[in-house]
């Protein structure tokens, strides 16, 4: 039994890979697209069906029995039939979507997609956009269209919510644009590739010493030799004080709050605290790589909703942030993050 549902899996992979080419070469990605006789797709609807079922049973009956007036209700009923057919792809015709400004936001969380949808000199009734179902979305997104109704000549701003965990640039999924005005007898449908990647922050991870890894995986080892104080020029003597967002990094008492979870930071008599803050790559060497990101982003965000100026270093990327959280410094920290280690050109199919 396991082996017939391995090859029914495979087999619908393969038919799906085989749809996906398809469509790619049918409808190729684009910044706008616009619907028309070559992307849009008809099919009777659940009631659509169950109406050809009762149409076909009226002609046979109206054969059998000879019955004039049971003729002239099926012909009455395909003719309107056949009118829907036209009236719900004219609400899909001519229709154009297109890109809008980039979406970004953190690995693993729900990042509302832009669009813009408009319409020519035709009005368009209960359009429903959603992300084409696929194995990189959730069935609630999958499942959740967005409603849009036009009138001509207007255009409107929607937004899909999307979530992938990989850090980056992502291409969001295919888009489905279906109707089923007038009579829902009837849907039509078109799928259309957007070129609308999402840029993805690393998952931000808050506390991790840029010397200590045992926040990180958990260890018992807490005799580590923590990190060194400033030079006091002649006093050793401290106090303990609570944690304060801006902290130097160097002052927490990571070992202390290994022990105990309880973040504290050391205080000197005669030291003056400096506002001096720097982010640099190569104090979380230490760490594998995708948790050093992390780290370096949980402290860019906690400095910058504190408010706090620092000092950004990453590979050649060099970033002196003065504003708080939102500003362009920050977007460029964090951008630089997410494609450290990245391809600049390289796009993850989330399709």
């Amino acid at each position: 039994m396991s082996d017939l549902n391995v090859g029914k899996t495979n087999l619908k992979g393969r038919w799906q890979r085989s749809i996906d080419g398809w469509m790619s070469r049918r409808a190729p990605k684009a910044s706008q697209v616009q619907l028309s006789n070559k992307n849009i797709y008809i099919l009777p609807s659940r009631q659509g069906w169950l109406l050809c079922s009762v149409l076909i049973v009226m002609l046979l009956t109206a054969i059998n029995y000879q019955n004039s007036l049971l003729f002239g209700l099926c012909f009455w009923i395909g003719s309107v039939f056949a009118m829907v057919i036209w009236h719900t792809w004219k609400n899909l015709a001519q229709l154009q979507l297109e890109t809008a400004s980039r979406a970004s936001g953190f690995a693993g969380d729900v990042v509302q997609v832009p669009f813009k949808i408009r319409a020519q000199k035709q009005t368009h009734q209960r359009l429903e956009i959603s992300w084409r179902s696929s194995g990189q979305t959730s069935s609630e997104q999958a499942n959740a269209p967005v409603i849009v109704s036009l009138s001509p000549e207007s255009s409107e701003s929607i937004s899909l919510p999307f979530s992938n965990n990989q850090r980056g640039f992502v291409a969001s999924p295919r888009l489905v644009v279906a109707s089923v005005y007038p009579m829902g007898i009837l849907r039509a449908w078109s799928v259309i590739d957007l070129d609308q990647p999402v840029l993805l922050y690393p998952k931000p991870v808050f506390g991790v010493s840029p010397n200590d890894q045992v926040l990180l995986d958990g260890s018992d080892d807490a005799d580590k030799e923590e990190p060194k104080a400033p030079e006091l020029g002649g006093s050793d003597f401290y106090e303990i004080s609570p944690y304060r967002r801006g902290d130097a990094l160097n002052r927490i008492d990571w070992k202390r709050l290994a022990k105990t979870g309880e973040k504290v930071t050391k205080t000197f008599g005669n030291q003056t605290i400096s506002v001096d803050r720097e982010l640099n790559f190569e104090l979380f060497r230490h760490l594998p790589l995708e948790h050093a990101i992390s780290a370096m982003t949980g402290w860019v965000v906690e400095w910058s909703q504190a408010g706090l100026p620092f000092k950004f270093q990453l590979g050649d990327v060099e970033i002196e942030c003065f504003g708080g959280e939102g500003s362009l410094e920050v977007a460029r920290c964090l951008e630089a993050l997410a494609l450290f280690g990245k391809s600049s050109s390289s796009v993850e199919t989330a399709q």
